[in-house]
């Protein structure tokens, strides 16, 4: 199809057009015969369907009109009536019997004998299929006779029904009573017994019958009839009752009696169930599948059921559905023979109207539409190359008429004229637009461009690229050159050049960044130098700290000797009491020696709390400083990030500066924990000393006593050489916290010797950047 020309595909378009219209047409004609028939062969289907349920049900209904005579013999009151008259007349031939043997006999044979006849003569007489009895009961309910139960005979019987026969007969000399005859282990059941008074030996004599029985009669007569019912070739009626019982079939009579309620088909359908609710319904249709007679083959059948609801039966029956299927299966082969035969003609014809078309359409296009079409694609190829610049100029498409080919040459000898005017104003603008960008290029962003055209997607490109221009201004600097200069001098660590008249936020951001950073600088030197000249502070104050420890050294170990001596003293006091009194003396002297140690003792411990507090307050300038050097390395790295690839040096120095303030910090605490221990420590001591100067108050105390108790002078010495004992164990440790004072000294000393050393660095760091002091 790519390589075809237009004349092709529309006569290719045509020719298929035409094919699909005769095709669509042929489809719908074949489509609408078949449609037809087959609404034809539903319409049949559904009227044949319809006559036969119609014909069904008027079956069933005549079936039925049978069940309503029998039913409307079945009336209580007209089975009484009938009973009642056959009672009679079966009554009138046993008392013609009796009153003609009574006739007969009476006289000639005494009345014992004759009752014995008659009653004899009574006990023998039956009647109808079941041979039914007459009784006789007298006047006092005693039962005289009793065909089918003698033992009752002889005996009285007051039973209410029994008392109605004799009163009823009394009084009106015969009469039909209804009552309920009960008889053990069975149910009961409604009778109507007819009585007559025998008036010669007034006896009651009656017989009787059971309602049930006549209806049952009834029932059987009207399935006997119904069941000879027939119609077509093999049409039968069955009956069930309301609740699945067969009572009657014809066809199948091995299922009278079968409750066949939950009998299925093989097609899974519960046709008794359906017929059964359809009767109750008032009769309808119901398909199911069941064998013909004489066949185990199941047929589809159309079932029709209709309710007798006074005895709650199913009148049905159906036909087989195979008949009016044949019918409709040849209406559908021949219908299918004519309609291939109309599609044949219809085919041909549309084959032939389609050619006819065909070629006219060809001859129509040729000199309508092909041969215009080729001027306006010459034409249209001479403006392409006139717009590549293959030709220098292109002439006006030579088409006059007014369809859609005319309307297209007349509308692109248009745009040839619009054309060439926009094509100039193209040229000047692009000319524009290279001065510009060049001037970019070069670092300016002050000039715009300026040239219009009619062009919109250029006009478009214009104010884009003006807008553009603009936007870069606004957010950088009109001149890129002042940008490179100053990232330039920010890497060489020169924070005094700033940019000149600043139009961008770059460049004023660069400025900012430049004043902070100077600022920052400043704030460190300070910093640096308060660090250095705390630290020589500090490193005084520890030379302070452990001269004082060492001369703290001293004296405890003078004290030390000096308690020795007591001991000694002490222990020749208690081994010769005689020379205790000669030492007395010479031991007070010593004891006041120590009490003034003591003092001396206590007296340096003060001094050297005093000392160590200074160092603490030291330590905390110190942790201050480098806090501060450290939020301030924190803010020149985020102006550093801040400033990009620019501040990548800076960020490196910032980093490093808070490195060292932190190390400053960590220092500054390990020294002030140190102090605070030596402060702890120190307290310790001065409180052991305080001991001591009680201990030498007790001493010459006892000293004074010795003198004047000389006989409790054992007990006293054994007193003071314990106390000796324990002051000489304090001295030995205040003399131990004494050297450790000393040791915490030194190492004092050598954190101010590197606090020192990190304020150097710091200030050396600093000097080798230039900015602006205050």
């Amino acid at each position: 199809m790519k390589n075809m020309t237009i004349r092709t595909k529309l006569i290719l378009i045509i020719v298929f057009t035409i094919i699909s219209v005769a095709t669509m047409i042929a489809i719908k004609s074949i489509h609408s015969l078949n449609s037809l028939t087959k609404e034809n062969i539903a319409d049949y289907r559904k009227t044949a369907y319809n006559v036969e349920e119609e014909t069904l049900a008027s079956y069933t209904n005549f079936a039925k009109n049978i069940l309503e005579n029998y039913y409307k013999q079945s009336d209580v009151e007209k089975i009484k009536e009938n009973i009642k008259n056959n009672l009679d007349k079966q009554t009138d031939f046993l008392f013609k019997i009796l009153e003609k043997l009574y006739s007969e006999l009476s006289g000639k044979v005494p009345d014992k004998e004759l009752k014995k006849i008659l009653l004899d003569a009574i006990a023998g007489a039956r009647y109808g299929v079941n041979q039914d009895y007459f009784f006789v009961y007298n006047e006092n309910a005693i039962v005289l006779k009793h065909p089918i139960n003698p033992t009752k005979e002889g005996k009285r019987y007051p039973k209410p029904h029994i008392l109605n026969f004799i009163k009823l007969a009394i009084e009106n000399g015969e009469g039909l009573v209804s009552y309920e005859q009960t008889v053990p282990n069975k149910p009961p059941r409604q009778k109507v017994s007819y009585v007559r008074m025998f008036k010669p030996f007034n006896w009651i004599i009656g017989t009787g019958a059971y309602i049930d029985d006549i209806s049952e009669s009834l029932k059987k007569k009207a399935l006997e009839e119904i069941s000879e019912l027939k119609f077509g070739e093999n049409g039968y009626f069955f009956i069930y009752d309301y609740e699945g019982t067969n009572l009657m079939h014809p066809a199948k009579p091995e299922l009278v009696g079968k409750n066949i309620i939950n009998l299925k088909s093989k097609k899974g359908i519960y046709f008794i169930k359906e017929l059964v609710n359809a009767a109750k319904e008032g009769g309808s249709i119901v398909r199911y599948d069941f064998p013909k007679p004489g066949s185990n083959e199941e047929s589809e059948k159309l079932g029709y059921a209709t309710g007798f609801d006074p005895w709650q039966w199913m009148i049905g029956t159906g036909v087989y559905t195979d008949k009016i299927e044949g019918h409709i299966k040849t209406m559908e082969e021949e219908a299918s023979d004519k309609i291939l035969s109309i599609v044949f003609g219809i085919v041909l014809i549309a084959f032939i109207i389609s050619v006819l078309i065909a070629l006219f359409v060809i001859f129509f296009i040729n000199n309508q539409i092909n041969k215009p079409l080729n001027k306006f694609q010459n034409g249209l190829l001479d403006f392409f190359k006139y717009i590549n610049k293959e030709k220098d100029n292109t002439e006006r498409i030579d088409i006059i008429t007014k369809d859609e080919i005319g309307q297209m040459a007349t509308i692109v000898n248009e745009n040839i004229e619009k054309t060439n005017k926009l094509l100039d104003q193209d040229y000047k603008l692009i000319d524009n637009v290279k001065h510009i960008v060049s001037e970019v290029n070069a670092g300016n962003l002050e000039n715009r461009v300026t040239i219009k055209t009619e062009n919109k997607s250029l006009e478009d490109l214009k104010q884009n690229l003006n807008e553009m221009l603009d936007s870069i201004s606004s957010k950088i600097n009109n001149n890129f050159i002042e940008i490179d200069k100053s990232l330039v001098e920010f890497k060489q660590m020169n924070f005094t050049h700033r940019i000149s008249n600043p139009k961008g936020e770059v460049a004023i951001a660069l400025n900012s960044l430049a004043d902070t950073i100077n600022e920052m600088l400043v704030k460190n030197k300070t910093n640096g130098i308060n660090l250095r000249e705390n630290s020589k502070s500090l490193l005084e104050t520890v030379t302070i700290l452990s001269t004082s420890s060492n001369e703290s050294a001293s004296n405890l170990e003078e004290t030390a000797a000096a308690l020795e001596e007591i001991t000694s003293t002490i222990i020749n006091n208690s081994e010769n009491v005689a020379k205790m009194s000669n030492y007395a003396k010479e031991l007070s002297t010593s004891a006041k020696t120590g009490q003034n140690l003591a003092n001396d003792t206590t007296t340096a411990m003060d001094e050297m709390n005093e000392q160590t507090q200074a160092v603490a307050e030291a330590i905390t300038v110190i942790d201050q400083i480098a806090f501060q050097t450290n939020i301030l390395s924190l803010n020149a790295a985020v102006e550093a990030a801040t400033a990009g690839e620019a501040g990548k040096g800076f960020a490196v120095v910032a980093a490093e500066v808070r490195n060292l303030a932190s190390r400053s910090a960590e220092a500054a605490n390990e020294i002030k924990r140190i102090v605070e221990n030596a402060t702890s420590k120190a307290n310790e001591g001065k409180s052991i000393s305080s001991e001591m100067i009680k201990g030498y108050d007790n001493l010459l105390e006892n000293i004074r006593k010795s003198t004047e108790m000389i006989n409790e002078i054992t007990t006293a010495s054994k007193e003071q050489e314990s106390g000796i004992t324990q002051i000489n164990d304090a001295v030995t440790q205040l003399d131990q916290q004494t050297q450790k004072n000393a040791s915490v000294a030194s190492q004092t000393n050598d954190i101010a010797i590197e606090t020192e050393k990190i304020a150097t660095t710091i200030l050396e760091d600093v000097e080798e950047k230039r900015f602006i002091e205050k």
